[in-house]
């Protein structure tokens, strides 16, 4: 799933699908996100894992009650995951060529959904002072 066609998510899904076998491509969907929230919202929530290059992927598959594995590039992405106690595996970008597929899978198909229940609560008072202000 591509996020962001600015940052060219649709280009690097078209790469790493042309370098899937015939068999593999077979077994693949691809979908850029073209403003329909409700489809995309959709297609996470029936996802089995979520293998997570963005931010908001990750924020979703745990929303869901995923398991995720984060691959980072971002300090936004590590702020958030020690923020709610994320115990589990993840790789940063710059590694990414030191972790196997079959690490990855195992992980995903053993992992566990985190609870974000507290995050989301304090999430909706967030912006009580402004409302408070603005009113």
């Amino acid at each position: 799933m591509g996020f962001c066609k600015k940052e060219r998510d649709e280009k690097m899904i078209n790469h790493i699908i042309s370098l899937l076998s015939d068999y593999e491509k077979k077994h693949i969907n691809s979908y850029i996100y073209d403003g329909d929230l409700e489809s995309a919202l959709h297609l996470i929530q029936e996802s089995k894992y979520i293998l997570a290059t963005r931010f908001h992927a990750m924020i979703l598959g745990w929303v869901y009650g995923l398991g995720v594995y984060p691959i980072v590039y971002s300090n936004k992405s590590l702020n958030v995951m020690n923020d709610v106690g994320y115990k589990g595996e993840y790789t940063l970008i710059s590694n990414i060529g030191d972790v196997s597929s079959e690490k990855v899978l195992n992980y995903l198909e053993n992992s566990f959904s985190i609870d974000i229940i507290a995050q989301q609560d304090s999430s909706k008072r967030q912006f009580i002072y402004l409302d408070n202000f603005l009113n």
